[in-house]
């Protein structure tokens, strides 16, 4: 019999072994597949110092992106962040350094 105080605790625990079902059933499968591909792909390559420097530097970035977005609405009254803000959203003039860079080489 189904009543109101029962129905939350059936429903998780439905979903519950249901998550852990599909859970076990894609991590055996994908050791199914490493295993009867093992020979056929190429080991991955070993990460060198640089690697590990990109890497740093795309999270870093990434991350001064986020802060710089979140802490925006604050900084919207500040005239250096108006200022900074519509060199950036210009893209710091680039296109006009390349465009020079282009037209002198004519």
């Amino acid at each position: 019999v189904l009543s109101a105080s029962t129905l939350p605790r059936r429903s998780s625990v439905g979903v519950g072994a249901i998550v852990v079902l599909g859970s076990v059933a894609y991590y055996a499968l994908h050791s199914a597949a490493t295993v009867a591909l093992a020979g056929l792909a190429p080991g991955y390559p070993i990460p060198g110092p640089v690697t590990y420097a990109l890497l740093g530097a795309v999270i870093t970035a990434f991350a001064a992106a986020l802060m710089l977005q979140v802490f925006a609405t604050r900084l919207h009254a500040e005239g250096w962040y108006r200022a900074a803000y519509v060199h950036v959203r210009n893209g710091l003039y680039a296109n006009v350094l390349f465009n020079r860079a282009v037209t002198s080489r004519r």
